[in-house]
């Protein structure tokens, strides 16, 4: 695995028996050093996605979505290298021909949708979507999406941990970035899914805690619910309750708070307080802030 793979998929990974080797920067580092060592200590390696019988075995997500609800119109499919989709495509092609099959990667890795239109592939360093950062698309997975997959279609990062706080808060589902795509993708092109029935792939939930509370953090900060002040007052007592006590009169709960004061040569600084503030009422906006402003 990469040197940066989140640690609960390494640990969950080891707890299974495997051994795991992290090395290289990226998925096609890992995939160089994989083939060499498997080549040096004589072992068979299964490749992730260009297999033909573990794209076969990835197409029974399809099978068992179109199994549940056969009303289906429309399958929404994270690609990385392109074997997931490419499974399902068959699968999908071959119960229900119909049903429009669309592949969703990062802007910053669109290693398949360059390739499918012949252009040069070009991409990031980093995305939200490790699990889907693959550089190069399997050469047996690109024949079968350009036979059988209707579009590919880029959402950008912002758009995914939308889509990831989202599951997690409405859907009391913890998704990683990558298996986020999807739904990203559908609230990025809204209107061409409108009135449709649509099947969502969630393809992994191996996200680092950290990135978790980091994209809590920013999701409440872009929706108003977590407001970052920045307020000069005097160093006096009393200064810091009357300001308190203006956030409680706006209806907002302190959340952190920092105080910094200090006294400079000849001359005094006032203490300046920086407040990370949410209101109680969740269904409060930015403007009620607006009162705080002197």
């Amino acid at each position: 695995m990469p040197k940066y793979t989140p640690a609960v998929k390494v640990a969950r990974t080891r707890e299974t028996g495997a051994t795991v080797i992290l090395h290289g920067e990226g998925f096609d580092d890992t995939r160089t050093f994989t083939e060499g060592y498997a080549a040096e200590h004589g072992l068979y390696l299964i490749h992730p996605y260009d297999d033909l019988a573990v794209i076969a075995g990835q197409g029974m997500v399809a099978l068992e979505m179109l199994e549940d609800d056969p009303t289906i119109d429309a399958l929404v499919i994270p690609v990385g290298g392109g074997g997931l989709i490419a499974g399902c495509a068959i699968t999908v092609r071959g119960l229900k021909p119909d049903v429009e099959i669309i592949g969703v990667e990062t802007t910053a890795f669109p290693s398949m949708y360059q390739t499918l239109r012949n252009e040069p592939v070009v991409c990031g360093v980093r995305t939200m979507g490790e699990g889907i950062a693959v550089k190069t698309p399997g050469r047996l997975a690109v024949d079968i999406v350009r036979r059988h997959v209707d579009d590919i279609v880029l959402v950008e990062e912002e758009a995914i941990e939308e889509a990831v706080l989202h599951l997690l808060e409405v859907e009391k589902t913890v998704v990683e970035g990558a298996g986020a795509v999807g739904l990203a993708a559908v609230n990025t092109f809204r209107d061409r899914f409108r009135g449709r029935r649509v099947g969502l792939v969630l393809s992994g939930g191996n996200i680092d805690l950290m990135a978790l509370s980091a994209i809590i953090q920013s999701g409440l900060a872009r929706s108003g619910r977590l407001v970052k002040l920045t307020v000069e007052m005097r160093d006096v007592p009393g200064g810091l309750a009357e300001t308190t006590k203006c956030l409680a009169d706006a209806g907002a709960d302190v959340v952190r708070c920092i105080i910094t004061g200090c006294i400079q040569v000849f001359r005094f600084r006032p203490s300046t307080s920086h407040s990370w503030c949410r209101p109680v009422d969740e269904t409060m906006s930015k403007k009620s802030f607006r009162r705080l402003t002197p």
